[in-house]
């Protein structure tokens, strides 16, 4: 797997694992604000605008078999 990098230098398009500070996140980039998904039994799924920027970023890691 990659090494952490810097948020400025990730990519815009796709799903990423962020960190925080505190929490790692699989997230990505909308109008200009970085945001999650949450799977809640309930409701299906649910988008949360992260209230604060997110410091590193790396690549998801390849699935199973991949």
């Amino acid at each position: 797997m990659s090494e952490w990098q810097p948020i400025e230098t990730a990519p815009k398009c796709e799903h990423v694992l962020v960190w925080d500070g505190e929490y790692v996140m699989d997230a990505w980039f909308h109008d200009d604000r970085w945001c999650i998904f949450r799977r809640e039994f309930t409701n299906g799924m649910v988008s949360f605008w992260l209230d604060e920027d997110p410091t590193h970023w790396m690549p998801l890691p390849d699935g199973p078999g991949q």
